[in-house]
């Protein structure tokens, strides 16, 4: 069973799928093992306010779908710098060669794919010795607590993150790329959402 505490309030969290039914700025994290009785309290970073307020949630959303999709078209890392915004937003990553306009299209394409796929988004949480089997943590700051938060996007993406996100891909709108440019082997892309009318 997994508690999470604020204040006086306590969340409980279904061991089956460890979905949060509420986040709110929770700071500590008590983990209570398979037959054990006694609750071992352990601290979770919080995420900065910009990202807890929920309008940026859909944006923010899209940029993990947006890293795994270049992951997996380019075989690169995920973003080396990112810059989220409500409107608008911008993701720096890695690459050997500038994309022709017809990957270009396809990144859109494929984010776009996913996001209509109405992916339920998820949280679990691990310990460190747990995530370092699974992710790339060489980026983590050095004071990040024992206790990291898993975001997860269907069975498409999951990386340890303690923003706030949207509850199901259906929640994002279109994912459009504004424009992009290549320098000195990095690609910065520049995107934002718009809802099905089309309106930004």
């Amino acid at each position: 069973m997994f508690l999470y505490l604020k204040q006086r309030d306590i969340y409980f969290l279904k061991q089956k799928n460890r979905r949060i039914k509420k986040w709110n700025q929770i700071c500590t994290f008590a983990f209570m093992s398979k037959g054990n009785k006694n609750l071992s309290m352990m601290e979770i970073n919080q995420a900065a306010p910009k990202f807890q307020d929920v309008s940026i949630a859909p944006m923010h959303t899209a940029e993990h779908i947006l890293n795994q999709t270049m992951v997996r078209l380019f075989h690169c890392g995920r973003a080396v710098g990112a810059h989220i915004e409500r409107k608008k937003s911008k993701c720096d990553y890695l690459l050997k060669k500038e994309p022709t306009p017809e990957q270009m299209q396809e990144i859109e394409n494929k984010v776009n794919d996913i996001i209509s796929k109405n992916l339920p988004v998820s949280v679990e949480y691990l310990t460190r010795k747990e995530a370092e089997k699974m992710f790339d943590l060489s980026r983590l700051p050095k004071d990040a607590s024992q206790i990291l938060r898993i975001v997860k996007i269907g069975d498409y993406d999951a990386c340890p993150c303690i923003g706030i996100h949207v509850n199901n891909t259906s929640e994002i709108g279109k994912f459009n790329i504004v424009s992009s440019d290549f320098h000195g082997k990095i690609l910065r892309i520049r995107f934002h959402l718009s809802k099905k009318d089309g309106r930004v």
